[in-house]
């Protein structure tokens, strides 16, 4: 039975896709092992994609063939069309810092274009000569030939001088010609200068190329994972109770990547591409602060691009779960960012997951089972499917649990702080925190602040204000109801609260008047020296 995170090697994709058997392969092949091949193939939502790629690069390598891309004289200088990107963009797609959509569309423009072509060229040989003796090896290891055509087109790739004979020529008669190509490792393929044929069949070679900057990141989230939320690219795995920091060893992918970032960030300090790079090294530290600065510049060189949307979420995340105080600011404000991606990619799995985790701590349970339903609507197998539907589970157990606490009233502050001393009592009171809240800054906070209520009830007020505070900081990371009763006592707080009390009420009708009536209350908890009703 074939492990069910092993995926197909390149082999294997060409006899399932195009029937290309190399006469010295097992028999085998055809047998068994085909049949768990195509039963993995038909459930693995990677492989499928892959599939996709590799009948891609079939169609780019047709066109190679029939002559379709017209040759230039090669001293001839060619400027850069509309439709060029910048050429720091091929050394971004080289490095593997481009998202996935976009290298694939840049390209199939290099194969098209006569400028573009030697550009990605270029920035392939850089980056294959930046490669250690150690690298090399590893890699050749790693990717060595598994059939006898393919150590034999090795060895003539390494007798052709740069761009003396024609691939397709070397590769062998028909259709193996072009699947020859598919399985070679990349830097056989530069090194022979092959290069509009390795451009067609770049999406193919991803299989079996040197793993990236960010591959590498994720690759070490993977082997230690210790943010909950989910890193765009990365593989599943339980989370581990120890954080990441600068003092705590992190997988060897993690410092081979850092090693790659220090040498390209200091001399692009300010390209977006290295600058998310970096922001991912320090997210896997929890330095959240240096990764926020670092995504804030990138986003001012590429406003609401959503994969550093997707990452500073995970930042603030970071920050929420160490900040205390402004934690539930920074989830709302993580939430946003998640928004925006989900409206140019309303299918983007991982910014599903990662907002329904928010809208948890947030305590917006009903949000968060509709992002995790439509999760499991895109993704319904593997290790990450099943957490999400372990998590929707439980908050619907939660959800159910609270429905059912609706049917007893809301407990006034005395019977509030002693059911608090019970046994249990707290989980219990848990359950309805949120709306224990709301009833705080309805009822308990006015009537706390207002200079006519007497001695008792003040102390009383004071006493489940204090024990709602304690649960909302120890239990949600929320200290806002802990601060607000260190400010000072001044008319202006109690005018404010008073403000914020009718925004509260006005929220589930009018949201303009909810928001006039909440700008009022700001500016009176502002005169009032009072942060935490000013941020509210």
């Amino acid at each position: 039975m074939r492990p069910a995170d092993e995926h197909l090697n390149p082999q294997e994709f060409e006899v399932l896709l195009f029937g290309a058997v190399d006469s010295g392969s097992s028999s085998n092949v055809d047998g068994v092992l085909r049949e768990q091949a195509e039963q993995h193939l038909n459930g693995c939502a990677v492989c499928r994609s892959m599939a996709e790629r590799y009948r891609d690069a079939e169609k780019i390598l047709e066109t190679l063939e029939s002559g379709h891309k017209a040759s230039k004289n090669k001293d001839q200088v060619l400027t850069r069309g509309p439709d060029c990107p910048a050429d720091e963009a091929w050394f971004h797609l080289a490095a593997g810092l481009l998202q996935e959509d976009e290298a694939e569309r840049n390209v199939k423009h290099a194969v098209t274009c006569d400028r573009c072509g030697p550009v990605l060229k270029e920035a392939m040989e850089d980056l294959t000569q930046e490669m250690t003796v150690e690298e090399q090896e590893a890699f050749s290891a790693l990717h060595a030939p598994s059939s006898n055509w393919q150590a034999k087109l090795a060895g003539q790739l390494a007798e052709q001088s740069c761009g003396s004979t024609s691939v397709l020529k070397l590769a062998g008669p028909g259709r193996n010609r072009k699947r020859a190509l598919l399985g070679w490792p990349l830097g056989w393929a530069w090194a022979s200068g092959l290069v509009l044929a390795i451009i067609a069949t770049w999406t193919g070679i991803r299989l079996t190329r040197t793993p990236d900057v960010n591959g590498l990141l994720a690759q070490a989230y993977t082997k230690s994972r210790t943010i909950e939320m989910r890193m765009p690219g990365a593989g599943y795995a339980p989370m581990q109770s120890e954080r990441g920091s600068a003092n705590r060893d992190l997988p060897a992918e993690f410092y081979r990547a850092e090693d790659i970032i220090k040498t390209q960030f200091a001399s692009h300090p300010q390209d977006p591409a290295w600058l998310q790079a970096q922001a991912r090294a320090d997210l896997l530290q929890w330095r959240y602060d240096a990764s926020l600065k670092e995504l804030e510049n990138a986003l001012m060189l590429r406003p609401n691009d959503p994969g550093l949307l997707l990452d500073k979420a995970i930042a603030l995340f970071e920050r929420a779960q160490d900040a205390g105080p402004n934690a539930s600011i920074d989830y709302g404000e993580a939430a946003e960012d998640l928004a925006e991606v989900l409206k140019k990619d309303p299918d983007n799995t991982v910014a599903l997951f990662n907002r329904a985790i928010l809208y948890e701590r947030l305590n917006l349970p009903n949000e968060a089972v509709k992002d995790l339903e439509r999760y499991l609507e895109k993704d319904q197998q593997g290790a990450w499917a099943n957490d999400a539907r372990q998590r929707l589970e439980r908050l619907k157990k939660m959800i159910q649990a609270h429905d059912e606490a609706l049917k007893d009233p809301l407990s006034g502050p005395a019977m509030f702080v002693r059911r608090m001393g019970e046994p249990g009592g707290m989980d219990q009171l848990n359950k309805r925190i949120e709306e224990y809240q709301e009833l705080a800054i309805q009822e308990w906070l006015p009537l706390f602040f207002s200079p006519g209520v007497d001695q008792d009830a003040r102390r009383t007020l004071l006493s489940a204000l204090h024990a709602l505070g304690a649960t909302l900081s120890e239990r949600h990371q929320d200290r806002w109801m802990n601060d607000i009763l260190l400010s000072a006592d001044t008319p202006e707080r109690y005018q404010a609260s008073l403000l914020l009390r009718k925004a509260v009420v006005l929220a589930t009708s009018d949201a303009m008047g909810a928001y006039t009536t909440a700008g009022n209350a700001a500016r009176l908890f502002q005169l009032a020296h009072n942060q935490a009703g000013f941020l509210r």
